[in-house]
């Protein structure tokens, strides 16, 4: 038995290719499966830390598998990362926003040794005559989204504006010993310049403002028309709805006053004189446009909007005016009468296109920094300076002078981003 067992033995080692001088076998180690850099979340915000670091954009230390850079080669730009879309997400942006001006007329000048008119060499204007409410003033933009469908291809977002008022204000006091305040007015019958005193025989005040303010908004369904591994390209339907407001007043008031036996001053009575201009303008349209995300590299993403929307604009405009003295109070100002004192209402087509761009810094997964511009133009707006009539001409002026123009408002934003 055991002599059979040596031959069998024997047979297997010849038969051996180590014997034989064949090479032996070359073992190749199996490479793990690398989980690609832009994966997508399990869509659950509660599974996840909230804070976690983004597993879709490499940090400066960790490159992505097969880049050829060294680990920790912080001269070596990051290739980009998979752009990974959010379910849900909420931008709320600090907004420093400037708007078109409007050109004032002079409404107030004073005067050391004239009467105020605007031809006379030492009338200086304190008022108006110049653009005004063209200021930055702070406000907020917001945006919120949500995508319907899994594939991320339907949506719906709304944006809101929110500009805050700005505005031109000037308070003076006058008495006859001092500089003159007047209000310059044309006279159309007699073809002169002329300015109407205050407090030129008695202690009065003059108080001049103008005052804008811009809110609005749009509504757009979102379809996911281009996607790549970078990026998206959606096609936006919707509606954009933006109110501005306009106010010019001027108001004067100057004492009656005599003087009784004794030779001392009293004051029996106010004479006051007010004019009132308010403007209202409530765009509503369809619109049309494009909104595109694309990750630039690393943390990097640049967001664009481009839209542009057709309605109508609903403007409204106020005109009022009194004049107030011991013998009571009359309908109309100085630059307000039976001609222009009312109420009316335009409807204009209009048409407003704005453009909105923001690069955001991947601070975690779903918190995103970012800052941008945008820029919207608006046709057909009344304003309420562009009403103010300064000629008086009997029996017709001042006049309704119904005027439009156009309207622009552009600001940077900055803000915060949150998505999941």
């Amino acid at each position: 038995m055991w002599i059979n067992f040596a031959k069998v033995a024997a047979a297997c080692l010849l038969a051996s290719p180590v014997l034989a001088g064949d090479p032996p076998p070359i073992s190749v180690p199996q490479v793990p499966d690398v989980k690609p850099l832009g994966a997508a979340p399990s869509g659950n915000p509660f599974s996840e830390p909230f804070f976690a670091p983004p597993g879709g954009a490499p940090v400066m230390d960790k490159w992505r598998p097969g880049s050829g850079a060294e680990q920790g080669d912080l001269l070596t730009p990051p290739a980009p990362a998979p752009f990974r879309p959010e379910r849900v997400w909420f931008a709320g942006d600090f907004y420093h926003s400037v708007g078109q001006g409007t050109l004032l007329p002079p409404l107030v000048t004073t005067s050391t040794n004239g009467t105020g008119a605007l031809n006379e060499p030492t009338t200086r204007i304190v008022f108006g005559g110049e653009r005004a409410l063209n200021r930055f003033r702070p406000g907020l933009r917001a945006n919120a989204g949500l995508w319907l469908t899994d594939d991320y291809r339907f949506g719906i977002d709304g944006t809101i504006i929110y500009t805050g008022d700005v505005s031109s204000e000037f308070r003076a006091t006058t008495n006859p010993a001092g500089p003159v305040l007047s209000r310059p007015v044309f006279l159309g019958n007699f073809g002169t310049q002329v300015g109407v005193p205050v407090g030129a025989f008695a202690p009065g005040s003059i108080s001049a403002s103008a005052h804008s303010a811009v809110i609005g908004g749009d509504v757009n369904f979102r379809y996911g028309w281009k996607t790549s591994e970078l990026g998206r390209l959606d096609v936006l339907v919707g509606y954009r709805y933006m109110n501005l407001r306009d106010n010019v007043d001027v108001s004067t008031r100057s004492e009656f006053a005599v003087n009784p036996i004794g030779g001392l001053t009293a004051a029996i009575g106010d004479f006051t004189v007010s004019d009132h201009f308010r403007t209202l303008n409530q765009f509503h349209g369809g619109q049309i446009g494009l909104g595109g995300t694309h990750r630039l590299f690393g943390r990097l993403t640049l967001t664009t909007k481009a839209t542009v929307a057709v309605g109508v604009n609903i403007t409204d405009v106020s005109i009022d005016g009194r004049t107030t003295s011991i013998f009571g109070t009359t309908k109309g100002g100085l630059l307000t009468g039976e001609n222009n004192i009312g109420n009316t209402r335009e409807n204009y087509f209009s048409v407003m296109p704005e453009a909105t761009a923001k690069l955001g810094w991947d601070f975690t997964d779903r918190v995103r920094l970012n800052a941008g511009y945008s820029f919207l133009f608006w046709t057909n707006v009344r304003r309420a300076a562009d009403q103010i009539d300064t000629t008086i001409q009997f029996p017709n002026r001042p006049a309704f002078l119904d005027d439009t123009t156009t309207y622009w408002l552009q600001g940077w934003t900055v803000g915060l981003d949150l998505r999941w």
